[in-house]
């Protein structure tokens, strides 16, 4: 054949496969792209969620840590329920070495398998030669994994005991919401639930075994070895899962509803652990009643354990709760009313979450908010009015929780509360402050619309039905409006389901009302305009009402002449409220009066308000700065000036940029109020109510602003108090100022390499709250040489 055909034929040829081979790609991508998110039939494995026809009943597990070593092993049977013909089981694994796979039926009888992982998913997959049937099964797996590779998961922790100088180890587990599969293989989703019966072995030098159920026997092995095997549980989800291995020491109180409350430290910390103890036991028995279900259905015991390496602030494991030492350890000599307060809220907060969260959990990861939500709301309404009435918990609430929270609510990068979660990996991203803040502000908001004890029936009703189980946002509105006849869904999803918030204008004159998006950025365009169903609580002078607020404008019935309209009692709803500048001057007149019945936090979220409003350029900055006039009367709760000091800041740092003459006067105006409020709580006095303790330092801190020494004798007294425990630490700051006396001594300009020496020294020794104040006060300082060796030695 001559050779200028034959380079036809083969080119023809080429050009030929080309085109197929370029259709056959073309198919494949269109296939790939039209089902990305479906696995093939008889690869399952490939999806992100676990198959509903194989569910875990319960797992029989035993774990090994080598504490020293850093290494654990363990073996895990789970039994399960087998719903649909299968020939594919997976499960979650991460970081395991797995080392042997087994299926057995109730007889005993292996099953002919394969097993693999399949990395993406995080999975341990195994397939069988011939299909399980429908029935009962058993999969066995042996395992090992590593203590060392984070503080999530198993892992190895460590303190330094004070007495002796010496390091100790422990292990223990943090598993929410993804880290059980680094621990053993499960089903690591939170509606996989299932009951647990630990065991652990364990070395004699760490003696303390802690899992959620109560020892049911311990022995000595052959080997030396310990083995603590630990009761059945009740059903729960593989993140509330717990144990720790350690030579702890513990603290012990029968509450009086018959529960035995631990509480678990280093030996020379545990006498520090007596608050929490304490709080723990108020706190349980308020629950047991407002729930109607008594936690020893569940477990007989709860233990509060000190973490040294902890990356949450606490962890609500079902019957043995994990906190970071500086929300769990108060040493009574030195402790200030900040952080007594701290330890009674968190303690409250992870109680609540053993009905909300672990007694009933969210179905999935999206209604994140029925867990953290529900454990704020009750921590502060029941939890610490319970243990700490005198803390006066709700005031509180407003800035811990709804005025720091619609500040991020107030930005086009908000999201709603109830999320979408596409994939595990976005699971983190939902811990924020919408879920906690702003979803615990929405069920304040909707209890007070409810009524306090239809709200409470309601709750009540809802663990009834779904104990021990799972449950979605829509499960809980049913019940509720079951309960009270509102059409709950329809006012709440106004809420959960779309970001931001309205503010709500209102106009006596007229007698109307009309809602808006509030943005805090007022060059911010709404992207499209949003509506909500606002319960409106008001007052008339201090009679309340409420109405349902749920068009864009509304035409409502407030007559009143001779008394003063406040919208939003007791800043009970998630909105925030303009008037005209007319009522904003009775407002503030209101304020100053003598016989002034706007209550405490009602003067909290006026002052936040005003400002919020001024900052989007609805209101002129001076109606919020005449405002906070009145603070020079406010001696008896630290909550409105809480409010007005963290607007202030904002303030004070935007005109540091752009006008330092406002800034001196805005400086001077503050640190004036400041200071004669200060005078009148008596100057350097560690004794009165909380409230008073509370707001001292606060005050302190204001008065203290003013940038000449010379004339501000706040600042010269804190330097002083300052100076005399550098020399000295037995030279003890009070403690509720000493957070406060520390940040501004190095703060001060003339912070000498000595001083900055002294309190770095004395912060790596601090026990973990001191440690907390020194640590900010580090960061505190002006001065760059030091702040660049701050960050060397963070490094």
């Amino acid at each position: 054949m001559p050779r200028r055909k034959t380079v036809v034929i083969v080119l023809g040829i080429a050009a030929a496969l080309l085109i197929i081979v370029a259709a056959v790609v073309v198919v494949l991508l269109l296939t790939k792209s039209s089902k990305s998110d479906v696995a093939p039939q008889n690869e399952t494995w490939k999806n992100y969620r676990l198959s509903n026809t194989t569910l875990p009943v319960h797992y029989n597990l035993t774990v090994h840590p080598e504490i020293p070593n850093g290494v654990f092993s363990g073996h895990v049977t789970i039994e399960l329920n087998v719903s649909e013909k299968t020939s594919v089981i997976y499960l979650h694994i991460k970081w395991l070495n797995i080392t042997s796979t087994r299926i057995f039926d109730q007889s005993g009888n292996n099953v002919s398998l394969k097993a693999f992982a399949f990395e993406p998913n995080e999975y341990w997959v195994v397939t069988t030669d011939a299909p399980l049937v429908p029935g009962t099964h058993f999969l066995a797996i042996e395992f090992s994994g590593s203590l060392t590779t984070g503080i999530v998961g198993f892992y190895r922790s460590s303190y330094i005991d004070k007495p002796t100088k010496t390091k100790r180890f422990l292990a223990t587990t943090k598993f929410e919401p993804t880290f059980a599969r680094r621990a053993f293989p499960c089903f690591d989703e939170p509606n996989k639930k299932a009951s647990y019966q630990v065991t652990v072995i364990h070395d004699s030098a760490q003696p303390t075994a802690l899992s959620n159920s109560p020892v049911l026997s311990t022995k000595i092995l052959p080997s030396g070895l310990i083995e603590t095997v630990f009761a059945r549980t009740v059903r729960m989800s593989t993140y509330l899962v717990c144990f720790i291995i350690s030579d702890f020491d513990h603290l012990e109180q029968m509450a009086s509803n018959n529960v035995l409350v631990r509480t678990y430290a280093p030996a020379d910390r545990i006498n520090n652990t007596r608050f929490a103890l304490n709080r723990a036991a108020d706190v349980l028995v308020a629950y047991d009643e407002y729930f109607g279900i008594p936690y020893n259905h569940s477990f007989p015991k709860l233990d509060l354990v000190a973490i040294p390496d902890f990356v949450s602030g606490a962890m609500e494991n079902w019957g043995v709760v994990t906190f970071r030492e500086t929300n769990i350890i108060l040493d009574p000599t030195t402790a200030s009313a900040q952080n007594e307060f701290q330890i009674a809220k968190i303690v409250a907060h992870e109680l609540a979450h053993m009905w909300f969260g672990d007694y009933v959990t969210m179905d999935w990861w999206s209604d994140l908010w029925l867990n953290e939500g529900f454990a704020n709301f009750m921590a502060y309404l029941y939890g610490m009015e319970a243990s700490v009435p005198h803390y006066n918990p709700e005031s509180s609430f407003l800035t811990d929780q709804l005025q720091s929270t619609m500040v991020l609510d107030a930005r086009l990068s908000t999201h709603p509360i109830i999320v979408p979660i596409a994939h595990p990996d976005d699971i983190n991203a939902a811990f924020d402050s919408i879920t906690y803040g702003k979803g615990s502000s929405v069920l304040r908001m909707l209890e007070n619309y409810l009524g306090a004890n239809n709200f409470k029936e309601g709750i009540r009703t809802y663990f009834r039905k779904y104990q021990y189980g799972n449950a979605r946002t829509d499960d809980l509105w049913a019940v509720l409006s079951e309960q009270t006849g509102v059409h709950v869904k329809e006012v709440m999803d106004t809420w959960t389901k779309q970001g931001g918030y309205p503010v709500v204008f209102y106009d006596a004159a007229s007698s109307s009302v009309r809602q808006k998006q509030f943005l805090s950025n007022s060059n911010d365009n709404v992207p499209a305009e949003q509506l909500w169903n606002v319960p409106i609580a008001y007052k008339i002078g201090s009679t309340p009402n409420m109405f349902l607020f749920k068009s864009k404008t509304q035409n409502v019935s407030i007559n009143s002449t001779a008394n003063l309209v406040k919208l939003n009692s007791d800043g009970k709803g998630f909105y925030r409220v303009n008037y005209k500048d007319d009522h904003w001057a009775l407002i503030i007149t209101a304020l100053k009066s003598t016989n002034n019945t706007l209550t405490v936090m009602d003067r909290a979220q006026l002052i936040d308000d005003s400002f919020q409003l001024a900052l989007a350029n609805q209101l002129n900055y001076s109606i919020p700065l005449s405002m906070i006039d009145y603070l020079s009367s406010e001696l008896s709760n630290s909550v409105p000036w809480s409010s007005a000091i963290s607007n202030l800041a904002y303030v004070a740092s935007m005109l540091q940029t752009y006008n330092t003459t406002a800034t001196d006067k805005l400086r001077a105006k503050t640190s004036y109020l400041g200071s004669a409020v200060l005078e009148k709580l008596v100057w350097n006095a560690t004794s009165g109510d909380f409230q008073r303790r509370l707001l001292r330092p606060l005050v302190m801190r204001l008065a203290c602003r003013t940038a000449d020494d010379s004339i501000n004798p706040c600042r010269k007294s804190a330097y002083y108090m300052f100076s005399e425990w550098l020399k000295d630490s037995t030279n003890a700051i009070p403690s509720d100022y000493f957070e406060a006396v520390v940040r501004i001594g190095m703060a001060q300009t003339s912070l000498t390499d000595d001083q900055w020496s002294t309190v770095w020294s004395r912060y790596i020794v601090a026990g973990p709250v001191e440690k907390l104040a020194l640590g900010r006060a580090l960061a505190d300082c002006y001065n760059q040489t030091f702040l660049q060796r701050l960050v060397a030695y963070i490094l």
